[in-house]
C-alpha cells in the first residue's frame, strides 16, 4: 500500500521558478533611475505611439466609442503602424532604430498584398500581442505623466485625450494611419505610399515628432511638472554628452561609463555644474557595484552546474582570487578611468575582475563627497545593509589582514545565505498548493544544484529608450555607428 505524506489537497514538493533579482541588489538604481526619467520605462523605445496612442484616446472619444470598439482601433492602428516600419525596414534599420511592436510576429502576414484585420489583431496566443489594448499598457503611466493621457471614470480602462496632448500636430502627423485602419483589410501597396511619414524612424520629421520633443525637453509656461523637470535635466544632461562624446556604442554603455569616469563629470569638471549632473554620477558609479555582484552570484551558480559540495563551491571561488591579504589587494586597485575596460560587463567572468570592481565601490562609498556621495550611497538607513558599497567598505576593512582567499570563502557562503533568503520572500504558494520558489541554485543538504545560469547584465539605466524615444521625435539622429544632437536639440535642450 502507498502512503501519501503531507495534505491530500495540495502536490508535494516544491515548484521552481527562474527568478528575477536573485540576490535583491538592483533596488536602489532602479527606484533612482525612475525617478531621474519618469515618462520614459524599459518598454517604451518608440516615440510615435506615444503620439498614436493620444490620437486614438482623441478619435475613440469624438467617435463616443466604448471599452471594446476604442481596443479594436487601437490594435488596428498598431497594425499600420507595423506594416508601415516593416516596408520602410531597409532605411529603419540603417537608422538603427528597434522594429515597431508587433512587426516580428506580424512579418508573416506582410508577405501577401493585402491583411486581414480580423486575423491581424486577435488578442490570442501567437498573435501580434495577446493584449486587448495592444501595446498601450506599456506606455500608459509614462503616457498619463506626460498628460498625453487620461482616465475615464467609468470607461472600462478606456483613455482619454490628456492636456498636453496636441491633437492638431498629431493628426497631421499620424492622420493616415486612421484612413488605413478602416474597412476589413488592409492593403500593403496603400501603405506604402505613406512610409515615409509613418514608419516608427521617420517621426522626427513630423509634427507630432516636433510636439512630442517640446513636450519632452520643454517646461509648461506655469511652471509646474516637477517630474517633467527631473526628465528634462536628464535630457539636457543627456545632449551634451553625446554632442561632445561621439562614440559607436549603445548609449546605455558608453554614457554609463562617461557619467561615471570621465573627469568631465566629477567635481570641478566641465559638466559637473549641470543640473542632475552628480545625482547621475552617483547612480552610474553605484551600478557598477550592482552589476559586479550580479556577475559574481552567476559565476558562482556556474559552478554548481554538475552539482557540487558546497565546500568545494566556496573553495572554487577562493582559488579564483590571486594570493596575498585583503588590505594588499584593495590597496592596490587602479583609480578606475574611461576606456579601460572597467567593469566590463561583456564576455567571460573573472571573479577577481568582479572583486575588484566591489572594492572599488567600497573605496567610493568612503572618498566621494557632496551630492555624488548621497547619489552613490542612497538613504542612510541602508548603509548598513548587506552587500551595501559602505557595508562592504566595513567587511574588508574589518579583514585587512586576513588572506584574500579565505575572505572570498567567506562572501561565498553570504551570498549563497542571502540568496536563500531573498528566494524565500518572494516564494508564493502555486494553485495546486506546492510552493512556487524562484531560484535557479538548489540546495539539497550540503550540495548545490542549479537549473541554469543566472543574468549578467548591468541594471538598465533607461538611457538607450531615452535616446530612442529622443531621436524618434527629432532630438537626435542615430544611424548604425554613432549618435549626434540635431539642431533642434541644441535648441530645445540649450
Amino acid at each position: 500500500m502507498a502512503y501519501r505524506v503531507g495534505a491530500a489537497w495540495s502536490e508535494s514538493g516544491l515548484r521552481l521558478l527562474d527568478g528575477k533579482y536573485p540576490l535583491a541588489v538592483e533596488r536602489y538604481v532602479l527606484r533612482q533611475v525612475a525617478h531621474l526619467v519618469p515618462g520614459v520605462t524599459t518598454v517604451t523605445p518608440h516615440a510615435r505611439y506615444y503620439a498614436l496612442h493620444g490620437l486614438v484616446a482623441a478619435e475613440a472619444d469624438a467617435r463616443g466609442l466604448g471599452s471594446a470598439e476604442t481596443q479594436e482601433l487601437l490594435r488596428r492602428c498598431e497594425v499600420v503602424l507595423a506594416a508601415a516600419s516593416h516596408l520602410h525596414r531597409e532605411d529603419h534599420g540603417l537608422h538603427g532604430f528597434p522594429q515597431a511592436h508587433g512587426e516580428g510576429r506580424l512579418r508573416g502576414l506582410f508577405t501577401a498584398p493585402t491583411v486581414d484585420f480580423a486575423e491581424a489583431v486577435r488578442p490570442v496566443k501567437g498573435g501580434y500581442t495577446r493584449s486587448r489594448w495592444g501595446f498601450l499598457p506599456p506606455y500608459q503611466t509614462s503616457e498619463r505623466e506626460l498628460g498625453i493621457l487620461v482616465s475615464v471614470p467609468g470607461s472600462a480602462g478606456r483613455p482619454g485625450p490628456g492636456p498636453r496632448l496636441d491633437l492638431r500636430a498629431v493628426r497631421d502627423g499620424l492622420g493616415p494611419v486612421l484612413e488605413l485602419a478602416r474597412g476589413a483589410e488592409l492593403r500593403l501597396a496603400d501603405v506604402e505610399s505613406h512610409v515615409e511619414q509613418l514608419c516608427v524612424c521617420r517621426g522626427g520629421a513630423q509634427p507630432d515628432g516636433r510636439w512630442l520633443a517640446e513636450l519632452l525637453c520643454r517646461a509648461p509656461e506655469d511652471g509646474s511638472d516637477e517630474a517633467g523637470a527631473r526628465r528634462r535635466e536628464t535630457v539636457r544632461l543627456l545632449t551634451r554628452i553625446l554632442d561632445g562624446h561621439r562614440s559607436d556604442r549603445p548609449v546605455e554603455q558608453a554614457v554609463g561609463e562617461f557619467l561615471a569616469l570621465d573627469p568631465r563629470m566629477a567635481e570641478g569638471g566641465a559638466l559637473a555644474g549641470y543640473v542632475r549632473a552628480a545625482d547621475w554620477r552617483g547612480l552610474a558609479m553605484r551600478n557598477y557595484s550592482v552589476t559586479a555582484w550580479r556577475r559574481l552570484w552567476s559565476w558562482l551558480v556556474g559552478q554548481a552546474a554538475e552539482g557540487v559540495h558546497q565546500a568545494e563551491w566556496a573553495d572554487r571561488f577562493a582559488r579564483a582570487v590571486p594570493p596575498g591579504t585583503v588590505g594588499e589587494f584593495w590597496d592596490a586597485l587602479p583609480a578606475p578611468t574611461a576606456g579601460t575596460g572597467f567593469g566590463a560587463s561583456g564576455g567571460g567572468i573573472r571573479p577577481e575582475e568582479e572583486l575588484a570592481v566591489l572594492a572599488q565601490g567600497a573605496r567610493w562609498a568612503e572618498e566621494l563627497t557632496g551630492d555624488t556621495a548621497i547619489a552613490f550611497n542612497g538613504p542612510s538607513r541602508e548603509h548598513g545593509q548587506e552587500l551595501h558599497p559602505r557595508w562592504l567598505a566595513a567587511h574588508l576593512t574589518e579583514r585587512r589582514g586576513l588572506p584574500l582567499a579565505e575572505c572570498a570563502r567567506e562572501l561565498a557562503v553570504i551570498l549563497l545565505r542571502r540568496s536563500a533568503r531573498v528566494a524565500l520572500a518572494k516564494s508564493r504558494s502555486a494553485p495546486d498548493g506546492r510552493l512556487r520558489l524562484p531560484t535557479k541554485l538548489q540546495q539539497r543538504d550540503t550540495f548545490l544544484f542549479t537549473r541554469g545560469p543566472e543574468g549578467t547584465s548591468r541594471v538598465i539605466l533607461r538611457l538607450n529608450r531615452l535616446a530612442y524615444v529622443l531621436a524618434g521625435c527629432g532630438v537626435l539622429a542615430v544611424d548604425a555607428r554613432s549618435w549626434r544632437v540635431t539642431d533642434l536639440g541644441r535648441d530645445l535642450c540649450a
